[in-house]
């Protein structure tokens, strides 16, 4: 994912886990957070409410877990759009410049 979305010409930042995230959110603006539900040590749904409590950057959720309640999990927490993998890239790329 990294690779295309630097083929694509964006600057892509990684965070291993949702606490390292959130710490480079508050010293680095972005403009895009793709933040998977599924993390080490920190829920994606709970990430995704902080940030949206710290910052107004858009979210977009991707996730293996295909279920409703996941899915509605992630917009109630704030996420902008929600992406059940596998996903198609052009379809995310879509999503990322909308």
């Amino acid at each position: 994912m990294n690779e295309v979305l630097r083929e694509e010409g964006y600057d892509v930042h990684y965070a291993h886990c949702g606490e390292s995230g959130l710490a480079y959110l508050k010293e680095n603006p972005v403009d895009l957070v793709l933040l998977d539900v599924m993390l080490p040590q920190a829920d994606g749904i709970e990430v995704a409410r902080q940030i949206c409590a710290e910052f107004a950057t858009p979210i977009i959720m991707l996730t293996a877990l295909n279920d409703e309640a996941t899915l509605l999990g992630g917009l109630q927490a704030g996420a902008d759009h929600f992406m059940p993998k596998p996903f198609r890239v052009p379809e995310l790329l879509a999503r990322i410049t909308a």
